[in-house]
């Protein structure tokens, strides 16, 4: 009897911490994390994206990256500037162009 309920604590405690560990996991990969997703999943989305962005891609763009480099990874913008916004809606993401070259980026929640 005691084996068993050993087995079973053993069992709900190893299960706790592998939600756990996919739910951390989930919120650090995703672009705006697990509050994010929610509002996504909870909402109509009702911004335009540049045709090819995707979040994925956005988190690809590094420092000194070239104009080029930048619209080969997520396409242009769909506005004069180099403002994009993720497709999970929550947090605007700039990238900041310097004689061509990408000098910074941001997230409003300051992530990057």
């Amino acid at each position: 009897m005691q084996n068993r309920l050993i087995k079973l604590l053993s069992i709900s405690i190893t299960s706790c911490a592998l939600i756990c560990g996919v739910m951390v996991a989930l919120h650090l990969y995703l672009l705006d994390g697990i509050d994010g997703l929610f509002w996504k999943v909870s909402f109509e989305e009702e911004s335009d994206y540049a045709k090819g962005y995707s979040d994925s891609s956005f988190k690809k763009v590094k420092l000194n990256m070239d104009k080029q480099q930048v619209i080969d990874l997520i396409s242009k913008p769909l506005y004069k500037g180099w403002e994009y916004i993720p497709k999970s809606n929550c947090d605007l993401a700039i990238i900041w162009v310097t004689d061509d070259l990408v000098s910074d980026f941001s997230f409003l929640d300051d992530r990057a």
